[in-house]
């Protein structure tokens, strides 16, 4: 368990080396205490006493506002220019999704995950090297569009709060007014990551390490736990830096999590014996995409593994396959048919084309 663990956490070191020279976008990989799946205590186990001391240690770790010059993101539209250079005066770009710009004189260089102050000393740097003595650069952002993350489930105060600075967990938390007495002490993290990099953490882990995910369009959505008891031992790699979009879920000590391929992807209560197809069915049912046999229940053990169990509702309805059980703290993830969105892709197209046609 642990030399796959540290497989996992060599590789993001990898990647974090990387980024100490070009700064991480907001699509970069989950560092590596949580993409790892350390933690996963029994939910509710401490009771109240054990949630105060946890929003006591939140307020304690917070640090908003130590940087309040927003961060670019992918989306955001930027000008620059530089004095008396008229090739770099008045571009303006929007930065694309890997992150990273390219500019006449300079190259690429990353974008996202940079202030404007520290954007404008890349490309000084940049031209100083080998064009410029002292370059004058400014760099003027015309359109946020990246800059957002939620909280949600049992907090205080969940929503969607601006990503102005560099903001970890603990941040988030505290800025969602702490734990609410129901919540669990394992939170999840959500994230989308570029597929390589989900399908290198995947290679590098066990099963029961594996983080949650779902694809599409190229993306991979990520859901990895966070055990706040153990960031609050002093494991600080789990009190990962935020990225514009991650979402926080902090479930009830009595809830389990549907995502992927469902209509109304959550976090729901386990009031009764509740089946996986009952779970989904909270949900809103799974989508017209949806992989039926691709169905992937999480669950923490208690000795803090994640074990994972493959689900095929065609051989439950059969009769071939005993339909599992929810517990709390249960994670459903409904994979996606490719198949099936390359057909329906196609049966909008030609729908449109039919409608575009009636119309002449």
């Amino acid at each position: 368990m642990r030399t796959k663990a540290a497989a996992i956490a060599l590789f993001l070191a990898g990647c974090a080396s990387a980024a100490s020279q070009n700064p991480p976008d907001p699509s970069a990989a989950i560092p590596p205490g949580i993409a790892a799946g350390q933690g996963g205590s029994a939910p509710g186990a401490q009771g109240s006493s054990s949630i105060d001391a946890l929003n006591n240690l939140i307020r304690s770790q917070a640090v908003p506002g130590t940087n309040q010059d927003p961060l670019l993101g992918t989306g955001d539209l930027i000008e620059l220019s530089v004095f008396e250079v008229e090739e770099l005066s008045k571009i303006k770009l929007r930065i694309p999704q890997r992150g990273a710009i390219r500019l006449p004189l300079v190259g690429s260089l990353q974008a996202s995950g940079r202030t404007v102050s520290e954007l404008e000393e890349d490309i000084r740097e940049a031209l100083k090297k080998s064009y410029m003595h002292d370059p004058q650069v400014t760099v003027f952002v015309l359109e946020y569009k990246s800059h957002m993350f939620s909280v949600t489930g049992a907090v205080t105060k969940g929503g969607v709060h601006p990503l102005t600075s560099r903001l970890r967990v603990s941040d988030a938390l505290a800025l969602a007014e702490g734990l609410s007495a129901d919540a669990d002490t394992t939170i999840y993290l959500v994230r989308w990551v570029p597929a390589d990099v989900a399908a290198q953490m995947e290679a590098a882990s066990p099963a029961s390490d594996r983080p949650l995910r779902h694809a599409s369009d190229g993306k991979v959505e990520v859901t990895v736990p966070i055990d706040l008891e153990a960031l609050s031992r002093g494991e600080q790699d789990l009190n990962v830096q935020l990225q514009a979009g991650d979402v926080i879920h902090v479930p009830k000590a009595n809830s389990f999590y549907v995502g992927g391929q469902v209509e109304k992807p959550g976090l729901y209560p386990l009031r009764q014996e509740t089946t996986i197809q009952q779970g989904i069915f909270a949900a809103g049912g799974v989508t017209e995409v949806a992989a039926w046999g691709d169905i992937r229940l999480y669950r923490v053990k208690p000795n803090g593994e994640r074990e994972v169990t493959k689900v095929d509702l065609d051989e439950i309805e059969a009769g071939k396959q005993v339909p599992p059980g929810l517990k709390k703290q249960d994670v459903i993830i409904v994979g996606k048919h490719y198949g099936k969105a390359t057909l329906i892709g196609i049966r909008d197209f030609a729908r449109g084309m039919f409608s575009m046609g009636k119309g002449f």
